[in-house]
C-alpha cells in the first residue's frame, strides 16, 4: 500500500513535466540520434586514433573538410523541400504531390551531379598541388566523393517525407543509419582497411538506405510519369525563388559562425581560441535540444496553414515555440553547471572561458535557438523573410568580433556575440510578428485556396 502511495505522486510529477515539456514520441526519436552522436563520437575518435597513421587521419581531416563543400552546393534546398512539401499534398493528404517529388529529386540529383563532378576536379588538383600524385590516393577520393553525393539525393527524399507529416519514420531511418554506418566503419577500422572504411561504411549506408526507402515508400520512386507538366514548371519556379532567398540567410549564417575564430586566433592567439570553441561547443551541445521542439512540429503547424488552418496552426506553433522557450532555458542553466564542473578537472580548467565571459556567450545562443525556433512560422507560409537579418548580422559581427577583442580582450568576443544576437533578433521579432494571424504579410501570404 505504501509503495502504491509513494509511488503515486512521482507518478503525476513525471506526467506534470512531460505535460509542461510538451514531451512526445517524435521528440525522443528525433533526439536519438543527436544523444548517441554525442556519445559514440568520442568512441570513433579513439579507434581513428588507433588505426590509423598521423598521415592518415590527416588525409581523413582534409577530406571531410572538401566533402562540407556540399552544403554551398544545396544552399538550403533540402530545408526548401521541407517547406514546401506541407504546401503540395497528394489527394490522399498522406504523400507529396508527384509533382513535388518530381522536382525535389530532380533539383537533388542535379545538386549531387555538380557537386560530384567539382569536387572531383578540386579535389585531384589539390591533391596533385600538395605532392599525392600516386593512383591509391585519387582512388581514395573518388570513394569518397560518390557516396557523399548520392546522400545528398537521399537527404532530398527524407525531406519529403518530414514535410508530408512522417517526422517519426524519418528520425527512425536516421536513427537506424548512424548506428548501422558507425559499426560498419569501426569495423572496418578494426581489420585495417584504412581511410577506405569510411568511403564503405558510407556507401553501405547509401545502399541500405536506398532499399529501404523503395521498400517503405514506392510512392517516390517513378513519380515523373505522372506529373502535370504546367504545375511542375510553376514548382520549378517557387522551389528557385525559395532557395535564392534561403542561400543567402545560410550563407549569412555560415559566415557570422565561422568569421570569429578566425578573427580571435589572429589578434588573442590559439590559446584564446580554444576555450572559445570549446566552450561555445559545450553550449551548442545542449540548447541545440530545443530546437527539436520546433523541427518536429513544423509539418504539421504548415499543414495547417496549407488548408487555411491558419488561427488553428498558430495555436499549434505559440504551444511549441513557449516550450522551446523553457526547454532552451533549462538547457543554458545546464550548460553553465555543466562548464562549472568541467572547470574542476585538471585537464579542462584551461581549456574553457571564465564564467562572468561565458554568460554573455550563453544568452546569446538561447537568442539565437529561441529566434530560430520563431522563423518556422513565418516559413510555414512557404516564405523566407529573414534576409534581413542574416545581412545585419553580416554586416555587425565581424565588427563587433574585432573591436571587442581589440579593445577588449579575448573574452570580450561573448559580448560581441551577443550584441550580435539582440540585433538578430530583434528583427526576427518585428519579421515574425508581421506574420501573426491577421497581420499584412499573414493575409498576403495566405495560401489562395484556403479562402
Amino acid at each position: 500500500m505504501s509503495d502504491v502511495s509513494s509511488s503515486s505522486p512521482l507518478r503525476s510529477l513525471g506526467s506534470r513535466l512531460i505535460g509542461l515539456l510538451g514531451l512526445n514520441r517524435s521528440i525522443l526519436l528525433a533526439s536519438g540520434p543527436r544523444f548517441f552522436g554525442m556519445v559514440l563520437g568520442p568512441i570513433g575518435s579513439i579507434i581513428i586514433v588507433y588505426t590509423l597513421s598521423t598521415a592518415q587521419q590527416g588525409m581523413f581531416y582534409v577530406f571531410m573538410s572538401m566533402l562540407g563543400l556540399r552544403s554551398f552546393f544545396e544552399l538550403g534546398a533540402t530545408a526548401c523541400i521541407g517547406q514546401m512539401t506541407p504546401h503540395h499534398l497528394s489527394e490522399d493528404g498522406k504523400t507529396p504531390s508527384a509533382e513535388m517529388v518530381s522536382i525535389a529529386q530532380r533539383w537533388m540529383a542535379t545538386v549531387a551531379l555538380i557537386f560530384g563532378l567539382f569536387s572531383l576536379a578540386l579535389g585531384f588538383l589539390y591533391l596533385t598541388w600538395c605532392g599525392y600524385r600516386d593512383p591509391w590516393t585519387h582512388i581514395l577520393w573518388i570513394a569518397a566523393v560518390i557516396p557523399t553525393a548520392l546522400s545528398g539525393i537521399q537527404e532530398g527524399r527524407l525531406q519529403l517525407m518530414y514535410g508530408a507529416g512522417q517526422v517519426d519514420e524519418v528520425s527512425r531511418i536516421r536513427w537506424w543509419v548512424m548506428i548501422f554506418q558507425y559499426v560498419v566503419q569501426w569495423g572496418l577500422l578494426l581489420v585495417g582497411a584504412g581511410l577506405l572504411s569510411f568511403s564503405c561504411a558510407a556507401l553501405a549506408v547509401v545502399i541500405i538506405q536506398e532499399w529501404r526507402l523503395r521498400k517503405g515508400q514506392s510512392w517516390l520512386f517513378g513519380a515523373s510519369s505522372r506529373t502535370d507538366t504546367g504545375l511542375r514548371a510553376q514548382l520549378r519556379s517557387e522551389m528557385g525563388s525559395l532557395v535564392k532567398r534561403s542561400s543567402i540567410v545560410y550563407l549569412a549564417g555560415f559566415f557570422v559562425l565561422n568569421i570569429q575564430q578566425p578573427i580571435l586566433f589572429r589578434f588573442a592567439g590559439a590559446e584564446a581560441s580554444a576555450r572559445f570553441g570549446f566552450t561555445l561547443m559545450i553550449i551548442n551541445s545542449l540548447l541545440g535540444t530545443a530546437s527539436l521542439w520546433g523541427m518536429t512540429a513544423f509539418p504539421h503547424f504548415a499543414r495547417s496553414v496549407a488548408e487555411g488552418r491558419v488561427d488553428e496552426g498558430f495555436q499549434k506553433f505559440r504551444a511549441t515555440w513557449f516550450r522551446a522557450v523553457f526547454v532552451a532555458s533549462l538547457a543554458l542553466i545546464a550548460a553553465v553547471c555543466a562548464v562549472e564542473i568541467l572547470r574542476m578537472v585538471p585537464r579542462f580548467h584551461d581549456r574553457l572561458m571564465p564564467l562572468l565571459a561565458m554568460l554573455p556567450l550563453g544568452i546569446a545562443v538561447w537568442i539565437q535557438t529561441v529566434g530560430n525556433c520563431a522563423t518556422y512560422w513565418p516559413r510555414a507560409f512557404k516564405q523566407e523573410p529573414y534576409v534581413p537579418t542574416a545581412v545585419t548580422q553580416m554586416l555587425i559581427t565581424p565588427l563587433v568580433a574585432w573591436l571587442a577583442v581589440i579593445w577588449y580582450g579575448p573574452d570580450a568576443i561573448s559580448w560581441a556575440n551577443l550584441i550580435s544576437w539582440i540585433a538578430g533578433g530583434m528583427t526576427m521579432f518585428f519579421i515574425t510578428r508581421a506574420f501573426l494571424p491577421g497581420r499584412p504579410l499573414a493575409v498576403k501570404f495566405q495560401p489562395k485556396h484556403a479562402d
